[in-house]
């Protein structure tokens, strides 16, 4: 089924015009109170300060942690900062750059889910069903006004879009579908750390659906494009794995898991709130009224029909979703604690986003099967019905306006339990030093040369021997280099800052952060798979370019 151009024009606007309702409170002046929105906005003032440094890619905050600095993006996904960094570049300010990416996720991501539902249905009816649970869901909402998840809002963009380009390889299978993957992966990781581990499991699930169709080609082709994007994001995530025993998080969970399981009412009763879990004004863990009746609906349908399941892809989605749904109760358990990367989450209800996405998939389908009189008009109740709940939940808690520099200037961790607080501070600091290098035993004069976020350069005249300060937290591989030579220095000191001895007399003296021999392997993969996409799609370019023009010009020159 080809699109012209007039219905994707029409299909835009009318998926724009319904998330309108949805990001309304995004166009007042100000911001409102989340959980973690705000802190996306602190975050992206310290991304413009990392890069603005020269720091690539950027790993260590200078700024944050009440300026003791402390290795934010070594283990936070930056994706969502790369794209609000470019909206900053733009005279677009921090607070609206960050309301833009979160707005722009709800019309995104009901376009990538209506070409998604239209490719596996063939109906514009079930892209267009598919397209308004998705925006609607009640989870969707909690992102945008009561969590603050940015990036969880940003990977329902990718959801989509990865699952879209696999079935673009079943198609036809092109170096450039193959890299588009493996980019749309790479993102996806780099948007979401737990969101990417929660879709391989749904990227495994339609390898096995290939596999019971015998569609090997496609198998490869996808294989590729995910191995790929896993190794253009090797530069972060491989050291977040494997650096994690540097931190806080490596011995303390973030949360009790055991408080996080879900029960059959919460999923199913529409509820509001905008505390946290634990609270008793906590948010909504509820699938959706009309999610939950379009999949019970086509579930019907399927079975009474008693079609050849194991060969239906609609079967997968079931499939997928009574896994997701199982590991939000506390029956699954074991299956946390003992799986690997899953151990690694904290927060079971964080499957309600693959659950959405799928049953809004499968959305798309019961809009198209005819088992019973009035069934299309049902569906569309259904979906009046999800419009109707969520306007009523796209109300922010609490408008606030501060303005950029309370956002630029704010010195916090961004982080709910300091989690990324490497081991070795036992006292985390309250308040910024009064300077960023000081003597703290001796005598003498410091002319700071150059401050930066990973990098510090300045002159000694020390009367006597002295031990100099460096109010920066320890993290592995700072170098002090003193005229010129490698120098020891320490950081046993409660705060964990580094401090070195020197003798009186004056000295040139440059500290920098270097990349372990793990980062330095990351970023050599990241760096080479992105050589290699780049000359793939430049060799592809030039094979179209010059075929045109020997359509254009068939005789020899």
């Amino acid at each position: 089924m080809r699109l012209n151009k007039k219905f994707i024009a029409g299909l835009i606007l009318v998926l724009l015009f319904l998330s309108l309702p949805l990001i309304a409170p995004f166009f007042q002046k100000g911001y409102f109170t989340t959980h973690d929105g705000e802190w996306a906005v602190v975050r992206l003032a310290d991304m413009y300060r990392e890069v603005r440094d020269g720091q690539i890619p950027p790993r260590f905050s200078g700024n944050l942690n009440s300026g003791y600095g402390y290795p934010l993006f070594q283990y936070a996904y930056p994706m969502p900062y790369y794209l609000g960094l470019v909206l900053y570049l733009f005279q677009i300010g921090l607070v609206d750059s960050i309301k833009i990416l979160f707005a722009s996720t709800v019309f995104l991501s009901g376009v990538a889910m209506f070409f998604l539902s239209r490719s596996l249905w063939k109906s514009n009816i079930a892209g267009i069903v598919s397209a308004i649970l998705y925006m609607y869901a009640p989870y969707r909402l909690v992102d945008l006004y009561v969590r603050g998840s940015i990036g969880e809002s940003i990977a329902s963009v990718f959801f989509p879009l990865i699952l879209l380009t696999m079935l673009s390889l079943r198609e036809r299978i092109t170096p450039v579908r193959v890299v588009l993957l493996s980019l749309l992966t790479a993102s996806l990781v780099l948007t979401h750390n737990i969101m990417a581990v929660l879709f391989l499991v749904i990227i495994l699930g339609f390898f096995i659906y290939f596999l019971i169709e015998k569609d090997f080609l496609t198998i490869k082709a996808s294989l590729i494009g995910i191995v790929g994007g896993f190794m253009l994001s090797a530069y972060f995530w491989i050291p977040a794995l494997l650096e994690k025993k540097y931190i806080l998080l490596s011995i303390i969970p973030i949360a009790d898991r055991s408080l996080h399981f879900v029960s059959l009412n919460q999923l199913i009763l529409p509820t509001w709130g905008y505390g946290t879990p634990t609270d008793p004004d906590a948010f909504t863990y509820q699938i959706g009224l009309a999610h939950i009746f379009v999949v019970f609906l086509i579930g019907v349908t399927f079975f009474l029909k008693k079609k050849d399941l194991m060969r239906n892809i609609t079967t997968l989605f079931f499939i997928l979703i009574s896994v997701f749904l199982f590991l939000m109760f506390p029956l699954s358990k074991v299956i946390w604690e003992n799986t690997p990367l899953l151990h690694e989450i904290n927060y079971p209800w964080t499957c309600l986003m693959p659950i959405i996405f799928l049953s809004s998939i499968i959305a798309g389908k019961t809009a198209i099967t005819n088992f019973f009189p009035l069934q299309k008009i049902i569906v569309g109740i259904a979906c009046v019905a999800a419009i109707f709940f969520g306007i009523t939940y796209a109300r922010p808690n609490k408008i606030v306006d501060n303005g950029d520099g309370f956002y630029f200037t704010n010195d916090a961790t961004t982080t709910s339990s300091k989690e990324l607080m490497p081991l070795w501070v036992k006292d985390i600091p309250q308040v910024r030093p009064k300077n960023k290098i000081e003597i703290i035993k001796g005598i003498g004069n410091i002319s700071p040369l150059h401050i930066t976020s990973h990098k510090a350069l300045f002159e000694t005249d020390l009367k006597t021997d002295a031990i100099i300060r460096f109010n920066t937290i320890y993290f592995p591989q700072w170098e002090w280099k003193v005229d010129g030579k490698n120098t020891p220095y320490s950081y046993n000191n409660r705060v964990g800052v580094m401090d070195a001895h020197f003798t009186k007399g004056h000295h040139n003296i440059s500290i920098v952060l270097r990349d372990t021999p793990i980062r330095i392997i990351s970023n050599s993969i990241s760096f080479v798979t992105f050589v290699v996409f780049v000359f793939v799609i430049v060799v592809r370019f030039l094979e179209l370019f010059l075929k045109r023009r020997i359509l254009i010009f068939p005789y020899k020159l």
